[in-house]
């Protein structure tokens, strides 16, 4: 009987451990601030995190299945994306409602000085 070959793949390992940062990181906000971006980023990198684990301990004769190889990182990709737009969007918009209030402030001002030439 042949024993599987086993490979492993350091280049993925090292992706693992960089998503395994990301991964820690998004916990301790989510712990601090129990937002819903950054449970979902949690999820996204713990997804891509696991898919990299998995490639860099898999065997020559049976690589990942196409759950681990293609879903459970664009699963991953999608569910980080959210994340980061969730988590992003109300601070863009506190800055975009700010830069309105000056425009109208700065054409208002426009507004009063050529009234008060004519």
């Amino acid at each position: 009987m042949a024993s599987p070959v086993l490979a492993f793949v350091f280049e993925s390992f090292l992706v693992f451990l960089i998503w395994a940062v990301m991964l820690v990181m998004n916990l301790w906000m989510f712990q601090k601030t129990k937002s819903q971006g950054n449970l979902f980023m949690t999820i996204g990198a713990g997804c891509l995190g696991l898919g990299a684990l998995l490639l860099a301990f898999s065997s020559l004769e049976s690589l990942p299945g196409k759950f681990e190889m293609f879903w459970l990182p664009f699963i991953g990709a999608i569910l980080l994306v959210v994340g980061f737009y969730m988590t992003a969007k109300p601070v863009v918009d506190v800055h975009i409602e700010t830069l309105k209030k000056k425009l109208q402030e700065v054409t208002a001002e426009k507004k009063a000085d050529e009234g008060g030439e004519s």
